[in-house]
């Protein structure tokens, strides 16, 4: 007290704060018939008509005092308003509010967008090996579809496996380890020396690759307020949607070489072993980079450990502010969670959690959602992995029927022609040796001699052309999608997008010229890609909260069969039953758009 005229200031936060040369009580008194606030000031001698001030009114320099005492005791306030209280606790979504926007998110953003990139070209990168490969490790048709299927088959077995283990361990760690085991992966993969161990190796890449296609969305979420959330997978997903650019031009500057370095057995290292490698690149760069970030804060709260949690938080703020006074003392404790309101994470009870948050949509009233989006995820992903994988193919044999017969001819009429060309070449060679000899052979199978040996099957300049051209497509089309969604409707939009991209698959078997083929490509791969996520976004509003990320799992899990299927069946049918790939797929989503008819317009949690 100064002379005796500092007064203890009650608050309604229960704080007493000293006032200097200010008698009586503060806040002032005011008359309960009134509850206006008075203006301060020195000039302030009235409140209102029915009212007066007690005391003398407050001058704006006792208001300055007060605020400079008062304020560090209730807290600091954010710049979006949101104040932490002293030695309150404060929710999770709160404090990553008051972390802020900024470096950290962008480059936690960039590092996950290139893990997701990683995991996408693993997937896809086989559609340029498998040409290429085909005179080193003697693919047949149906040795390419499996290839093509087996690192899905991988995805499919794992997802559930790393979803548990990033539940009881940590996204970042498992990502982490993931990320590097698929570059080891791919290191061995590049080296394979036949067919069956290719085999094995992919279906470890798909193992591999399972845990940063799903986990990594969940990690960048949860550093990020709901609008800045979903800000940032979208541009994730643009980051993402570049892979279909990145991958055919690697291939186009990898692939071409024409050189062998000696390995074993007889084995030459070749261009397109060295292209699964350089595929591995994206891993990692990303798990490397991932030692740098920390946890998910989430995921450390959920988990009881609350000080780690609030450990990670101050480090966003100081990254993203340059400062160290973040101001959230204690995080309130996450019961949000499913693992935060269960004590056993027992592998066991762990599976009985998974079970619990799924039998509920395979009975009314979602049984019959949860069978629609399962159904148009499995035929949509089937349709796009199985024309997208196979495209390079596809277009190889135009390209090489085209220099053997000039002129217009379908899909199936230009792999027929090739495969009929091979077969002959190789029945004439078979009769001249050991008929006539080497030496008697006619001219036409002294020019097939004279060929120089396999050194990787060959991919013509005009297939990595389209494959860019393809990509770019790919990219716009979820931009173009977002601008004319909340016009048209989401369910509308989907039942478009499947008839059109259904016509365009079958019509693609009908058209002879090369242009034509690309720009159906174009459509069905581009339209195809934009419905995946779409169709996710349409789960969202049929679900309610507590089986709405079950719902989306379950539905982007059937589109994983799909693509194993897709591949399998194309693969397979593409030799004999080439008409037949395309009347499938085509008839397929077409089908997707009539059960799209059977959606809803607005689900009823859109809300």
């Amino acid at each position: 007290m100064v002379g005796g005229t500092d007064r203890q200031c009650p608050s309604e936060f229960g704080l007493s704060v000293s006032l200097p040369g200010r008698a009586g009580p503060w806040p002032p008194r005011w008359r309960t018939d009134h509850t206006a606030m008075p203006p301060f000031g020195a000039g302030a001698r009235s409140v209102a008509q029915s009212g007066s001030m007690d005391e003398r009114a407050l001058s704006l320099a006792d208001v300055n005092k007060a605020k400079h005492i008062v304020q560090p005791l209730l807290g600091k306030q954010s710049q979006d308003g949101t104040v932490a209280e002293s030695g309150a606790t404060t929710s999770f979504e709160d404090a990553v509010k008051l972390t802020g926007y900024g470096k950290f998110n962008h480059l936690l953003m960039l590092v996950c967008g290139l893990a997701i990139m990683g995991a996408i070209m693993e997937m896809i990168d086989i559609g340029y090996v498998l040409p290429a490969a085909e005179c080193d490790l003697k693919l047949t048709q149906k040795d390419k579809g499996v290839l093509g299927a087996i690192t899905y088959i991988g995805i499919i077995c794992s997802a559930h496996a790393w979803g548990v283990l990033a539940d009881t361990t940590g996204r970042r760690r498992i990502m982490i380890r993931a990320l590097l085991a698929d570059v080891v992966v791919s290191t061995l993969a590049c080296l394979a020396p036949n067919f069956w161990t290719l085999v094995v190796l992919r279906f470890c890449n798909g193992v591999c690759v399972s845990a940063p296609a799903a986990l990594a969305y969940a990690y960048l979420g949860e550093f990020n307020t709901p609008p800045n959330r979903n800000r940032a997978i979208i541009l994730v997903g643009f980051i993402t949607a570049c892979s279909a650019i990145i991958l055919p031009g690697l291939a186009w500057s990898v692939l071409p070489m024409q050189w062998s370095l000696p390995l074993y057995a007889g084995m030459g290292f070749r261009s397109w072993r060295l292209f699964i490698l350089v595929g591995a690149i994206p891993a990692l760069l990303s798990g490397l980079l991932l030692f740098w970030f920390p946890e998910s804060p989430k995921f450390l709260l959920a988990v009881g450990r609350r000080e780690e949690a609030l450990a990670v938080l101050r480090r966003v703020y100081a990254v993203n502010t340059g400062k160290d006074d973040f101001p959230v003392r204690e995080l309130t404790e996450d019961t949000s969670s499913v693992m935060a309101n269960t004590t056993d994470r027992s592998f066991l009870a762990l599976m009985k959690i998974v079970w619990e948050q799924t039998a509920p949509l395979f009975r009314p009233p979602y049984l019959l959602h949860t069978f629609l989006v399962c159904f148009i995820q499995f035929g949509n992903i089937a349709s796009a992995s199985g024309l997208l994988m196979w495209l390079p193919e596809l277009f190889n044999y135009q390209a090489k029927y085209g220099e053997i017969h000039p002129g217009a001819a379908t899909i199936c009429e230009a792999v027929a022609g090739v495969l009929a060309a091979e077969r002959n070449a190789s029945s004439v060679l078979v009769r001249a040796t050991r008929d006539v000899g080497v030496v008697a052979v006619s001219s036409d199978v002294s020019a097939v001699l004279q060929e120089p040996s396999c050194a990787g099957g060959t991919i013509l300049t005009q297939v990595y052309i389209n494959a860019l051209i393809i990509g770019v497509a790919d990219a716009i089309a979820p931009v173009a999608g977002s601008l004319i969604v909340n016009s048209v409707g989401k369910r509308n939009l989907l039942i478009v997008c499947m008839w059109v991209t259904g016509v365009s698959a079958i019509a693609v078997n009908f058209v002879g010229s090369y242009e034509a083929i690309l720009a159906l490509a174009c459509v069905v791969i581009a339209l195809t890609g934009m419905c995946i996520a779409h169709i996710s976004s349409i789960v969202v509003d049929l679900f309610p909260t507590n089986y709405r990320a079950m719902a989306v799992s379950l539905s982007l899990m059937f589109g994983r069969l799909g693509s194993m299927v897709g591949n399998f069946i194309f693969g397979s049918l593409l030799d004999s039953y080439c008409d037949a790939a395309f009347y499938f797929f085509g008839g397929v989503l077409v089908l997707n758009g009539v059960f799209g008819c059977l959606l809803p317009k607005r689900g009823r949690f859109a809300n």
